[in-house]
């Protein structure tokens, strides 16, 4: 949903206090060290200047994203590469993200569509949804002429089948928390589903966005995720599944079963590399069209490029349980150790803004904390930390020592937290790191077992506040909104739209779009309060 923070989302103590580090931008007027120079070094650099970081890369952006501007094309392919591998293509059993790139809405569908900017809901395999007693007895009609690839039709049956794996204890669903308040879910006839709560509820709709159909005539009486059809699935969506290589490559292809407009390409293939500089040297060849999550400060611009803003905050989230951590002057002395501008100039060439309130939006925002060891020393000492002989601090009996949960990290992030983990040190805290796979660091957030974890958020994922550990965060808005209050209830001037409204247009063969930190599914454009749905699936509005 939209990046609102709101009272109703969750306590502090259960989202944890977050040092928040950097946000990628666009655009920088200067530039820092080459690849491989040392981060050691980087503090003695000029400082970033400040740079027009919302002049967008490409003027046209407006008519670019416009479906109405070309004639939707109806052959070709494009090719997108992408640094990790779903462990699974089921939605409901991974919080892969590589997952959700590339089938989520593509091959298979969720039952409601949430905007991923304002959050906004739209039908999805549901056409419309009501309640007639407060929110505890909800009516779901279907879309009548939905067929699954296999040209079996999806009916509520489907429904009722997959709302049984969620509702299963011994499911393995990753949506199951989000549905601990339904009591019963019914399939009245083919296209009418009744769910009872255990308490009236407003928000079960938005919830559905998380709710991407299992068919029953392939899953029943097996066990889903063990299933061949978990990495061949069979959805209702305007691709199909086609091949995977593992390793290698996936393979979509242009569904004849889908109930709308075709999609605007016969076929989409995800190549899976080592990591973006891989990446981009198959970009600048020619052999990808696009190049996901590739900071600015990756590369040099190429012709032809299509550039995206970012829309992506990185965050240090403090868990307050952990005694060490417990008091606010600890606090404060870690977010006197992290050497932002170091980060800014050293590792991403100046591409980011410095965040430094839970919006962009907030006027008169503080400044960030300058990076000062001995302003950290005395907020440690009034913390009752003391420095022993060999440089480490001991308060209680017990050393400042803590482990940082981290995701699977790109080569980028990787110095970022290493050169965090160098500044500590010398301070006297020792900070270990505990690298996981994403499924078990998303298991971790939301069980609170961690010290201190790294946390990225992308705008183009979608708002769910019994999903998220801290609050999701309204980043890169233009210049012309930064005055704006957060409470504004103007829509802010960039919004996700789906990729598919951009590639099937007929100039997607004469380009190649390389994009900040961008989901596969979506681009980012400015001055358009027009809703994503409106250029659904490739074709016109």
């Amino acid at each position: 949903m939209h990046r609102r923070l709101s009272t109703s989302v969750a306590a502090p103590a259960r989202l944890g206090l977050c040092a928040l580090l950097c946000l990628t931008a666009s655009a920088c007027l200067t530039r820092g060290p080459q690849d491989g120079a040392s981060p050691a070094t980087a503090s003695a650099t000029p400082q970033c200047t400040a740079p027009d970081l919302w002049q967008p890369a490409v003027a046209d952006y407006d008519d670019a994203d416009d479906a109405s501007a070309a004639p939707a094309r109806r052959s070709g392919s494009a090719t997108i590469a992408l640094t990790s591998e779903p462990d699974t293509l089921l939605p409901l059993y991974t919080q892969h993200r590589a997952t959700a790139s590339i089938i989520a809405h593509e091959v298979v569908e969720p039952l409601v569509v949430a905007d991923a900017f304002t959050g906004a809901l739209s039908p999805g395999l549901a056409n419309a949804w009501h309640t007639e007693d407060d929110g505890l007895n909800w009516t779901l009609t279907l879309v009548p002429n939905a067929l699954w690839h296999d040209q079996t039709p999806f009916t509520a049956r489907d429904v009722a089948f997959t709302f049984a794996q969620i509702l299963d204890p011994q499911g393995g669903t990753v949506v199951a928390r989000s549905f601990a308040d339904v009591a019963e879910v019914s399939a009245a006839d083919d296209t009418t589903v009744h769910i009872t709560l255990d308490a009236p509820s407003d928000t079960l709709p938005a919830r559905l966005s998380r709710v991407f159909p299992v068919p029953e005539h392939v899953f029943a009486g097996s066990t889903i995720p063990a299933h061949p059809a978990a990495r061949a699935p069979l959805g209702t969506g305007p691709f199909r599944f086609h091949h995977w290589s593992r390793g290698k490559h996936l393979e979509l292809r242009r569904s004849s079963t889908w109930r709308e407009a075709p999609a605007g390409l016969q076929r989409l293939e995800y190549r899976f590399v080592a990591d973006t500089a891989r990446a981009l040297r198959l970009l600048s060849r020619g052999e990808v069209d696009i190049v996901s999550g590739a900071h600015a400060a990756a590369h040099e611009p190429m012709t032809g490029e299509r550039l995206a803003p970012s829309t992506h905050t990185t965050a240090i989230v403090y868990n307050p349980r952990v005694p060490a951590l417990r008091d606010a002057d600890t606090r404060r002395a870690l977010d006197r150790l992290i050497d932002r501008d170091t980060l800014r100039h050293a590792l991403f060439r100046c591409r980011e803004l410095l965040v430094t309130a839970p919006w962009m939006s907030v006027p008169r925002a503080p400044a960030a904390p300058v990076f000062s060891i001995e302003r950290a020393r005395t907020h440690l000492q009034k913390a009752g930390w003391a420095l022993q002989e060999d440089g480490s601090l001991w308060r209680d009996g017990a050393p400042l020592r803590f482990d940082l949960l981290v995701p699977k990290l790109n080569r980028t992030h990787s110095r970022v937290v290493h050169l965090l983990q160098r500044d500590l040190h010398k301070a006297g805290i020792r900070m270990g790191l505990v690298e996981v796979g994403d499924n078990l660091f998303q298991q971790r957030l939301h069980a609170q077992r961690y010290d201190a974890a790294w946390v990225s958020i992308d705008s183009a994922e979608p708002f769910d506040s019994g999903n998220l550990p801290l609050p999701y965060i309204d980043v890169h808005a233009p210049r012309d909104t930064l005055a704006q209050h957060c409470d504004d209830a103007r829509p802010l001037s960039f919004i996700s739209r789906p990729l598919r409204s951009f590639v099937a247009r007929s100039d997607i063969a004469g380009i190649r779009l390389r994009a900040d930190e961008l989901d596969e599914r979506h681009l980012y454009r400015v001055g358009s309060e027009r809703s994503p749905r409106a250029a659904h699936r490739g074709g016109h509005p």
